[in-house]
């Protein structure tokens, strides 16, 4: 590519040897004519897809589809009939190729499958009987009955999860869909989405727990990747920004305005992960200063270089309890418990106190694990 065009990683050659079948932003396939930058979008699968004679075969989870593909228009119809199923999948990779007349792939043990569980404070485990499926992050509701989680498969989709009736529906689709947050009164769910994005860059978004997939209503939008940690009662959120150098910032944006402010933004220091005390007056966050992830407090306005240290053998996640008594981390396979006093107006951290431990608790990029 010129530069122009934003392009995925996948290229594969049209029979006509003058175009590219690629994928672009925010998830889709298109034919590529570089000799003219021209992009005809083809279909809304972003990954793996293989060209064969006269149809397109592309991995949708653990299942291989074919889907009829005129080359020359370029355009696909009719419906997506299954192939193959089993597929092994390595990272986003899946593991196959196709020729003219030939399908080969590899079969194994589906990739990053995760089941969802509810535990109490105790450490007492009750898995939920949802299938398994690739979570990432989720959100319970105000009232505890409701999960929004997100699903990769080949796109990323927000799924709402009844907890008491095991009932479940898709809420988003179209791009990368990922970190739900309920609101406090449940009436709203915020996300990131890269759906409205020429470049893949994600912008924040809102919609209706109830509403239809591919409803939503754009709330701030930049040239970087939005992403939330955490939403505050106030629609504030904690937001994750990815500075020039890779490192993580972290944002303070008020989703009821649109607006959006520098509060942890030190150079070579990775800051992310954090969440607003229920007061709104001291922030937890994630940093590397001292070379192992660690929580700190900070406070929201005031003294901005104070930095009041949480954990010692390393952190990550933290959650503020609703009476600001608690700070709760996870650091490998184990929540721990951190408890809050105050000397006037500042925190005092007490020692850490392991909660649970999991072998089977996996690390997933964001937040591991959500608090009612």
């Amino acid at each position: 590519s010129n530069g122009a065009v934003p392009l995925g990683r996948e290229f594969q050659p049209l029979p006509d040897g003058e175009r590219f079948l690629v994928t672009t932003p925010p998830g889709r396939v298109a034919a590529y004519a570089p000799g003219t930058g021209k992009l005809e979008p083809v279909m809304d699968i972003p990954v793996n897809v293989r060209v064969a004679s006269g149809a397109l075969v592309y991995a949708f989870g653990n299942d291989l589809l074919a889907v009829d593909f005129d080359a020359d228009a370029p355009a696909v119809s009719g419906d997506g009939r299954l192939v193959g199923s089993e597929l092994r999948r390595d990272d986003d990779l899946a593991q196959f190729v196709v020729s003219d007349q030939t399908l080969i792939y590899a079969t194994g043990a589906p990739y990053g499958q995760r089941h969802l569980a509810l535990v109490d404070l105790e450490g007492n485990v009750q898995r939920l009987e949802f299938p398994p499926a690739r979570y990432v992050d989720a959100s319970i509701d105000p009232e505890g009955r409701r999960l929004a989680v997100t699903i990769f498969e080949n796109q990323a989709d927000i799924w709402i999860y009844d907890l008491e009736t095991l009932a479940r529906r898709r809420l988003t689709r179209g791009g990368f869909n990922r970190r739900p947050h309920w609101s406090a009164d449940g009436e709203r769910i915020y996300f990131s989405s890269n759906r409205h994005s020429e470049n893949g860059t994600a912008a924040i978004y809102r919609t209706s727990p109830d509403a239809g997939p591919g409803d939503g209503e754009l709330v701030l939008e930049d040239a970087r990747n939005l992403r939330i940690d955490q939403l505050h009662s106030s629609d504030r959120a904690v937001i994750s920004v990815l500075a020039e150098n890779q490192i993580a910032d972290l944002y303070i944006a008020d989703l009821r305005n649109g607006t959006m402010a520098a509060v942890a933004q030190r150079g070579n220091v990775v800051e992310a992960l954090g969440q607003i005390s229920p007061d709104g007056r001291w922030l937890a966050l994630t940093v590397d200063a001292s070379g192992r992830f660690e929580i700190v407090l900070q406070p929201m306005e005031g003294i901005p270089d104070l930095r009041i240290q949480v954990s010692t053998e390393g952190g990550e996640e933290p959650v503020w309890a609703p009476d600001m008594s608690q700070i709760f981390y996870r650091y490998g396979d184990t929540l721990y418990s951190v408890p809050i006093s105050f000397d006037g107006d500042r925190p005092v951290p007490g020692r850490p106190v392991p909660v649970f431990q999991d072998p089977t608790w996996k690390n997933v990029l964001g937040f591991s694990y959500w608090r009612n």
